[in-house]
């Protein structure tokens, strides 16, 4: 707990413009005294240092503090995170999702339906994007693509209750 609340102080040294934190940064996270490359994630930083370090897990953080920014209604603030994330994960489709309901919360329901057609494109079994496009449908009055989406969400995951909840 308090390396993430100093992690987080350094994250803000960042954004005021102060350079040495980025060296105390990098040299708190080092993994050992003899590695010689290592990654790590500073508030919404996430640096690797090479493209193959990176893995679906260090951006969990990053993902998290944006669904944290889209409960608190900062969904412009919650987009550009994941659009960050769609960077550099493009084959993730839980970002692509998540981006798409702060689009729909924003009422950019064609925004938020690309956005849910890439994360179907990306997993064809995610229950949770068609019930979501399946709202945005059906807030554009689109009510039988709406109601096609709802049954495909049923089908995929008999106990998501939204879907049955929405297609009511």
């Amino acid at each position: 707990l308090s390396g993430g609340v100093q992690l987080m102080a350094i994250s803000l040294r960042l954004k005021a413009g102060d350079v040495t934190a980025l060296r105390e940064a990098v040299l708190k996270t080092r993994p050992q005294p003899d590695a010689l490359s290592w990654g790590f994630i500073v508030g919404e930083w996430l640096i690797p240092t090479s493209p193959e370090m990176l893995k679906m897990e260090d951006a969990a953080a990053l993902f998290s503090h944006a669904v944290f920014l889209q409960k608190s209604k900062r969904y412009e603030d919650a987009i550009a995170l994941y659009d960050r994330i769609v960077d550099l994960l493009p084959a993730w489709s839980w970002p692509y999702n998540n981006r798409g309901l702060a689009y729909d919360n924003k009422g950019e329901y064609d925004r938020a339906m690309a956005d849910y057609n890439s994360a179907i494109r990306i997993d064809p079994k995610d229950a949770e994007a068609y019930n979501n496009r399946g709202g945005a449908y059906y807030k554009k009055g689109e009510y039988d693509r709406a109601m096609a989406d709802f049954n495909s969400a049923i089908r995929i995951d008999p106990k998501l209750a939204q879907a049955y909840y929405n297609r009511g």
